[in-house]
């Protein structure tokens, strides 16, 4: 598509399901699995060089178009106030030849009503401004909370299964917009039914009534992971539906 001769740009938000989605759509549109494969390199910004990046970007594609480098935690490495190494880095991303596709995959929040890896004003995003069409950034943001039901009953239909619309409120009322939670709670109650009926709101209160158990362990390690944005969404999901689990553990 209009995107094949773009060289890098950062898949960025704070909605993992749809960023890996979108990255597994990159990585099929390589082609044959196979040569996909071995054109595919992951790296992670946590411990990758500049010249690990560089290496791996300006490989040549084997039996392919092109390669596709993705690198989590693509900034890591980066320290916003040093200016030297983001001019490193931008150097190489002008210096990376149209056959590679650089990713940086940025999972980020929202911090007082801006991004807190990539706000308005980063160094990045001026980079991507003045690379135009050699650069685009894909923002993956989480679904509003009122949105849910219907993101909910869409997963499920493309699943080959369908929600009532009390159902995908029910579980909407459960889970908020954690859309990875979400997605294991419609799997497991797809399972139930085999999808020979539409899931109900009976199903959800029969399976999902531990959720609040389970948004508190993510709650944890959301705040030792010093994912602030996340653990309060978790503490408001759990404080609405069960305020005894909360305080219980």
């Amino acid at each position: 598509d209009g995107d094949d001769e773009r060289r890098a740009g950062p898949v960025h938000g704070d909605d993992p399901v749809a960023i890996e989605r979108l990255i597994a759509e990159l990585v099929a549109h390589m082609g044959d699995p196979g040569t996909a494969e071995l054109n595919t390199s992951h790296l992670d910004g946590r411990q990758a060089s500049l010249d690990d990046l560089r290496s791996a970007a300006l490989s040549i594609p084997f039996l392919a178009a092109r390669r596709l480098v993705i690198v989590r935690n693509g900034l890591a490495r980066i320290e916003r106030r040093n200016k030297a190494a983001q001019e490193r880095f931008t150097a190489l991303l002008d210096e990376i030849p149209p056959s590679p596709a650089l990713v940086l995959r940025l999972d980020d929040e929202i911090e007082r009503g801006d991004w807190k890896l990539l706000p308005e004003g980063h160094w990045l995003r001026a980079w991507l401004a003045k690379a135009g069409k050699r650069a685009l950034l894909r923002e993956c943001r989480l679904p509003a909370v009122g949105a849910m039901p219907g993101w909910i009953s869409k997963q499920a239909e493309g699943m080959g299964g369908r929600f009532t619309p009390a159902a995908a409120q029910a579980l909407a009322a459960l889970v908020g917009n954690e859309t990875q939670i979400a997605l294991h709670e419609i799997r497991k109650l797809l399972d139930y039914t085999n999808a020979k009926r539409p899931v109900e709101p009976e199903d959800v209160e029969l399976l999902t009534a531990v959720t609040g158990q389970a948004n508190i362990f993510e709650m944890v390690d959301a705040l030792a992971e010093g994912n602030a944005s996340k653990a309060q969404r978790l503490l408001q999901v759990a404080l609405e539906n069960d305020r005894e689990i909360v305080f219980g553990m």
